[in-house]
């Protein structure tokens, strides 16, 4: 950001106007693109490695379906 804060989170949407980042937690918060100095991809997944392992089918179709959310 211009003012110096930094955000990561996935894009949930983005116009010429603005920029809504999905934040962990749920919460979604949109900068206006005049305030947004750069934005760079992470290269690698959110999800903490390892994490389909542990999850049910069932568990993994439904963050699946918060993703798309």
């Amino acid at each position: 950001m211009k003012n110096g804060e930094a955000y990561i989170g996935m894009i949930g949407f983005e116009n010429r106007q603005s920029v809504t980042l999905r934040l962990p937690g749920g919460e979604s918060k949109t900068f206006p693109r005049t305030a947004v100095q750069s934005m760079t991809g992470l290269g690698r997944s959110l999800m903490p490695e390892g994490l389909e392992h542990s999850l049910s089918v069932e568990e993994m179709a439904d963050l699946l379906a918060y993703f798309v959310q």
